[in-house]
């Protein structure tokens, strides 16, 4: 892509084109929104984003957050349906096809009439757009915007150099109603974004900021607040309840190298009659059932002492879930000192039944016990487990029991020999209790495995475990691991990558095997390996680890 301005050259927005076409669709009507449509035909966006974008930008408009987000899902789906949209190879992106994509542009720009609608050709025209995307681009200063633009909606600038001094000339528009800023170098928030009243959507998620300006609470029409992932990140008091028309907050920080300190207040939040999705952290000590009155999709659960060394309690109950909010824990991150974390359904405060993504973060856990209930009762819809820093765990053996499992990441388990552990370990007899033990033995959802400085990991598996889904097996300073847990290639295999000096050090007893499996295998170079290590959170999109 051409840098962001240069004069005589087009600069492609078609992220940001709305098609809205009306037809009868499996005897349904429905409108297509195709605001998923990319700026270049190979690259992906997270679906989850690209609702947020949806929800964010008014495209779809719900009273309930939950129905919107569902809505969403719904779109995506039916544009994949009609070819529009189609799964990236990392299996949490969509990309739009460039035959559709020019198609779509061609109809945005009301059949290819108003072409400077979609497409800034000079810096003339910059004060036609409605809206502007510039992603990864890796601008240090905002592109000059006039200060009589009058049309400008939505302007995402993501995955950019931007930082604290990039908005100076920033003008205030009454017309800009949605700004992303997120993954940039922002230490602050400048304070020209407090100038942009008619805003009500904005994300600064992934960047250095430190402390939210007061002023940030004369944005009174903002429906979304996004700051997620700024683990420094401190708010004043009194300056939330400003945001009386605020609908979803994101100040939660799952960070591999730094556990945030901020806590929302609670008897802030519990003032907000219009929230219905919160992302935040708390610390234990506190009373937890005082929590189940707010809608937390988000959740960050923090022991910073020592003190009852025997277990974090995390707990799974419908009892305790607040009827007037029924918003759904979505993901829940666990930092703690302790050493083992107690899934326990007697005592019950969370309701983990719809958690989708898990982070688990403790130097001194060595277990992870479900007290008095089996593990796919707590986590029955888990598709991502992140395990960080655990150093102390030598299995996981109960991710067994996780049918929709897509996802698995593993960061410096320096003590884990294996991931399913052996007879010593209780996986046995786990298997003969079950009825049906053929379960226990294969990851039927599996697509995704990533598995970086596991110093002591010599085998993933026993072989007698199948992967029928296994789309990727990434591994990263491994050095003991000799073995893949394969007795065939897997069916939906697309890439193994790892460094060539571990592959060229694999044991193989079957040499047809070790020829089939070479034909998948991408090795990394020096400079590939240290890219590994560019995430610095645990929100991280598996396109940006795992695509060749």
């Amino acid at each position: 892509m051409p840098d962001a301005i240069i004069v005589g050259m087009e600069i492609d927005l078609g992220p940001l084109i709305t098609v809205i076409k009306h037809r009868d669709y499996a005897g349904a009507r429905f409108h297509v929104l195709s605001g998923a449509c990319e700026h270049l035909a190979h690259v992906r966006d997270c679906v989850r984003t690209r609702i947020r974008v949806m929800v964010g930008s008014g495209l779809i408009q719900e009273v309930d957050i939950e129905v919107a987000y569902q809505k969403g899902f719904s779109h995506i789906a039916t544009l994949q349906e009609l070819c529009l949209l189609q799964p990236a190879e990392d299996g949490e992106a969509v990309q739009m096809q460039s035959t559709m994509r020019n198609f779509a542009l061609w109809l945005a720009r009301d059949l290819g009439k108003n072409k400077n609608k979609w497409t800034i050709q000079t810096k003339e025209h910059w004060g036609l757009a409605e809206q502007i995307l510039l992603v990864g681009l890796k601008i240090a200063e905002l592109p000059l915007i006039p200060s009589n633009q009058k049309t400008l909606a939505v302007l995402i600038l993501q995955h950019n150099y931007l930082k604290d001094g990039s908005f100076s000339n920033f003008p205030s528009l009454l017309s800009l109603k949605y700004l992303d800023l997120s993954f940039n170098k922002f230490s602050n928030i400048p304070a020209e974004i407090c100038l942009q009243v008619n805003l009500t959507y904005l994300n600064l998620s992934n960047n250095r900021i430190k402390m939210v300006p007061v002023e940030l609470g004369s944005l009174t029409k903002l429906k979304h607040l996004h700051l997620r992932n700024n683990p420094n990140l401190v708010i004043p008091n009194d300056m939330l309840p400003k945001l009386q028309n605020l609908e979803v907050l994101d100040v939660c920080s799952f960070n591999l190298l730094q556990c945030s300190s901020y806590e929302a207040p609670i008897n802030e939040l519990v003032h907000m009659d219009k929230l219905q999705s919160l992302g935040s952290l708390f610390i234990q000590k506190l009373h937890f059932k005082r929590l189940t009155t707010l809608p937390i999709r988000s959740l960050s659960i923090v022991t910073y002492n020592d003190e009852d060394v025997h277990g974090t309690q995390v707990f799974s109950d419908n009892s305790c879930i607040n009827p007037e909010r029924r918003t759904k824990l979505f993901e829940l991150g666990i930092y703690t000192r302790k050493r083992t974390i107690v899934l326990d359904s007697l005592h019950s405060v969370w309701n983990l039944q719809h958690v989708e993504k898990a982070y688990i973060h403790g130097h001194f856990i060595n277990g992870i016990i479900c007290q008095e209930m089996h593990p796919v009762d707590v986590f029955a819809k888990l598709k991502r487990l992140d395990i960080v820093r655990c150093i102390r765990l030598n299995h996981i053996s109960w991710i067994m029991h996780l049918p929709l499992l897509e996802d698995l990441l593993l960061f410096t388990c320096s003590s884990m020999h294996r991931i399913i552990g052996t007879t010593e370990d209780g996986v046995v007899k786990t298997n003969q209790n079950n009825e049906n033990s053929s379960v226990n033995n294969t990851f039927p959802r599996l697509k995704r495995m990533t598995l970086i400085e596991a110093d002591a990991l010599v085998r993933i598996c026993s072989p007698i475990f199948s992967f029928p889904s296994l789309e990727c097996l990434q591994i990263s300073d491994c050095p003991m691991l000799k073995k893949l847990p394969f007795l065939t290639v897997p069916s939906k295999l697309k890439c193994i990558r790892g460094e060539n000096e571990w592959w060229d050090g694999l044991e193989w007893e079957d040499q047809d095997l070790e020829s089939s499996l070479a034909l998948y295998f991408l090795g990394f170079s020096t400079e590939e390996v240290s890219e590994l290590y560019f995430f610095s959170s645990l929100q991280v999109e598996w396109a940006n680890i795992v695509t060749p």
